[in-house]
Formats: structure tokens, sequence, C-alpha cells
């Protein structure tokens, strides 16, 4: 690491909170440069926490297809509007690779819905 990171980095741990929050200020503001960690922030004597955005999309992966096979082919089908080979294909993936992702980037009212739908004929579904 070079002498100038070295002392740019001590000089940083020696500010005190409020100009910590004023350099983290001016780095957004003057320079565009956020941060988008969702977790607390400690720097001297300031603690910042900053709250969890709330996830609006989810991936629907299948992780055990339960004891009906040809149940969650169909509701697979149905559900997501594969052919029949498409579903077939998913659900065997899921058995010979131990998950499959069947949709992603959905709502998440949509997501629990379908989860809902194949945990009811038996699946084990997870929300990503």
């Amino acid at each position: 690491m070079s002498e100038k990171i070295r002392k740019l980095a001590a000089t940083i741990a020696a500010l005190k909170g409020v100009e910590a929050k004023h350099l983290r200020d001016e780095m957004e503001e003057v320079h565009g440069i956020k941060d988008e960690r969702p977790e607390t922030l400690v720097i001297g004597d300031v603690i910042e926490s900053k709250p969890l955005e709330e996830k609006t999309e989810f991936d629907v992966v299948l992780i055990s297809i339960g004891e009906n096979k040809m149940n969650v082919i169909k509701t697979v089908k149905n559900i997501f509007g594969y052919g029949l080979k498409e579903a077939k294909d998913l659900v065997d993936d899921c058995v010979r690779d131990g998950s499959v992702v069947l949709s992603e980037a959905l709502p998440k009212i949509s997501a629990e819905m379908f989860k809902q739908q194949l945990e009811k004929i038996g699946a084990v579904i997870e929300l990503k």
C-alpha cells in the first residue's frame, strides 16, 4: 500500500463523528459516491444506522418437489405458463441438481402467491 493511501486512511480514521458525517456528505453530494451498504457504519464517536431497503422482486426457487411429481409439473406449467416439456424439465432439474429457479424478478405478491400454491401440493419453495 502506498504511503499516500496510509496517510489518507489515518486522517479519515482520526476524524470526529461530525467530521466523518461531513466527509460522507461531501463524497455523496460533490463526487456522487454513495455508501450503498445496508449496515451500521461506525466512524469515530458516531454510529449511523441505515435501514435495509425492502426487496421488491423475488426469484421463485424450487428446492424439493415433495411426493407428487406429476402435480408439481402440472402446477409449474399452469402457474408460470410453461409448456408441458419445459415444466417437466424444470422439475427434473430440481430432482437432479437439488434446486431450480422457476421464475426470476417477480413482484413480491406474485412470488408469495406462487409459493403458496406450490407448497399446498407438497413442494418446498424458497423466495430469493
